[in-house]
């Protein structure tokens, strides 16, 4: 009975984060075609928070692991936190600073944002792990 009270818990937390998540999409959208860049970043922070905060929900075991047995860092810190910063930071600044990132501009996309935000989040709870191949 317990870990069906989780499970709910779990299922619970995520819809309300998902539902967050639809809810910021259209102010986002909206103060981006007002040109409120300033009011806009708040949104697209808020955004990728809630994306990864879904890949950290996803990643629950590794996390109960971590709090459990303390932390046993490997090499997926790495990758993880490079996609971290890049994740939050909005594409108008990458084509500011950068130019145009050719390839990769797949990511000016949100939708494409929200992915790369869950998989961060499943890495950055994985990369608490001693080895690799742990489940």
């Amino acid at each position: 009975m317990k870990k069906i009270g989780l499970y709910v818990l779990l299922t619970f937390v995520g819809i309300v984060i998902l539902s967050i998540l639809s809810g910021l999409r259209n102010p986002m959208y909206q103060q981006l075609q007002m040109f409120d860049y300033q009011a806009f970043n708040v949104y697209h922070t808020y955004f990728v928070l809630c994306a990864l905060s879904f890949g950290l929900l996803l990643g629950w075991r590794n996390i109960a692991s971590l709090i459990k047995e303390g932390p046993k860092i490997n090499l997926l810190l790495i990758p993880s936190v490079l996609m971290l910063i890049f994740i939050f930071i909005p594409y108008a600044y990458w084509t500011t600073h950068f130019g145009d990132l050719g390839v990769l501009s797949f990511v000016s996309s949100h939708d494409v944002r929200i992915a790369l935000g869950i998989f961060t989040g499943l890495l950055l709870t994985r990369s608490f792990r001693k080895y690799l191949d742990d489940n």
